[in-house]
This record gives structure tokens, C-alpha cells and sequence, in this order.
């Protein structure tokens, strides 16, 4: 069974390098430009795993996780940012983010995000309050820069 996951991001330059690098990593991916199209995108079929911008146009990232965690629980929430703070991480921690990463970063770490967001959602203890916030360090080869 694939794991679907729903991209979200403005920036088209950002987004469909992402959505390829995903896809060719084995993961089925619906990109979109908007959270309302995300929220469309969610009426229509199910994900397991929300990566979002922080920053969007509307509807923001935190507004939509938000929307997301009360809506459809059992998603995994990623968010990402280039504009990545400590306050805005705990902000995304406290509307459901289950990881949070900074761009520019690297496919590998990204990989590991989406693989422990997804394991601390079927963890029975989980109950969408347990999982950790971690930041991905910044390094060489990285995306998103």
C-alpha cells in the first residue's frame, strides 16, 4: 500500500522538484499552490501525511494544520519554512504540526521526517499530542534554497 501524501506550497519552483523527488522516493503525491485547494484536495480523497508551507497566501500553513488536525486527525502533519524560528516552531507544534523543517534541506532528512511523522501517528500513544518537534539543520546539497 502507497503512502499519499499532500503537498502544499505557492512556490511552484519549490513545489514540483519537491513533488518529483517525492514521487521517485515511492510516495503517491497530490502538490497543490493553496491550503484551500488542499482542503478540497482532502474532500475529495484521503492523505497520510500534510507537508505544508508555513507561509501561504489565504489561508496560512498554521491555519490549515489547524483546520486539518480538527477535520482529519489521523493525518501526519510536516510543516516547512524558510523563515523558520523558535517561536514559529512551537506555534506549528501547537496547532498539530508533528515535525517542522527549515528550508533549504535535504531530501534524506526530509525522508526521515515524513517516515517518523507517519510512525508516531500510528503509535497508540500518539493521540495527535506526543510526537517531537525537530528542526533540520542546514547543510550542504541542500533543497529549497
Amino acid at each position: 500500500m502507497s503512502i499519499h501524501i499532500l503537498l502544499v506550497d505557492d512556490n511552484e519552483v519549490f513545489r514540483r522538484p519537491l513533488q518529483r523527488a517525492l514521487e521517485v522516493a515511492g510516495f503517491e503525491v497530490v502538490a497543490v499552490s493553496s491550503a484551500e485547494d488542499a482542503l478540497d484536495a482532502l474532500d475529495r480523497s484521503t492523505a497520510d501525511l500534510l507537508l505544508t508551507d508555513h507561509r501561504l497566501p489565504g489561508i496560512d500553513g498554521l491555519q490549515l494544520i489547524t483546520r486539518i488536525k480538527a477535520t482529519h486527525p489521523a493525518v501526519a502533519i510536516i510543516a516547512m519554512t524558510a523563515y523558520g524560528t523558535s517561536e514559529s516552531a512551537v506555534e506549528a507544534r501547537r496547532c498539530g504540526a508533528d515535525d517542522y523543517l527549515v528550508k533549504p534541506f535535504e531530501i534524506p532528512d526530509l525522508l526521515r521526517a515524513i517516515h517518523r511523522a507517519l510512525d508516531q501517528q500510528k503509535s497508540p500513544a500518539h493521540g495527535g499530542a506526543t510526537s517531537t518537534l525537530t528542526q533540520t539543520q542546514q547543510r550542504g546539497n541542500t533543497y529549497g534554497r
